[in-house]
């Protein structure tokens, strides 16, 4: 999350990893992301203020993947850890029992099928009225 300085920044620095790498396998952004991180260049990046790593369940973003730790409500969404509704939900398509409660059981995301775009259930819209916030 950030300004367009910050993020441009960080998608630059992203590119030329992979441009000094020559690194394609899959995954591999993840790599790229903890070293940015952890050597200190993602906080010197151009329009970076500040940095902050959260807990799981906590912060704008829940990064599910196959997380057994994940708590819903009572309309089964996804809340964060003081219990309100996690602003986006990140690959909750590794995740099938959110697939399965926010696209039904014909709407499966595969992750392998990155041009398919999953259609949020249609009883659960109201709770997003700015779009699906899963990323």
């Amino acid at each position: 999350m950030g300004g367009w300085k910050a993020i441009e920044s960080y998608l630059t620095a992203m590119v030329a990893m992979t441009d000094a790498t020559s690194c394609l396998i899959r995954g591999m952004d993840q790599g790229f992301h903890n070293q940015l991180y952890y050597t200190g260049v993602m906080g010197r990046l151009d329009g970076v203020e500040s940095l902050r790593v959260n807990a799981f369940g906590e912060g704008e973003v829940i990064t599910i993947g196959t997380s057994k730790r994940v708590k819903r409500n009572s309309r089964g969404l996804v809340i964060n850890s003081d219990g309100t509704v996690a602003p986006v939900v990140h690959q909750f398509n590794r995740h099938r029992a959110i697939q399965y409660y926010y696209f039904g059981p014909g709407e499966v995301f595969d992750p392998k099928d990155g041009g398919f775009l999953p259609i949020l259930r249609e009883d659960l819209r109201d709770a997003y009225p700015a779009g699906v916030p899963l990323a």
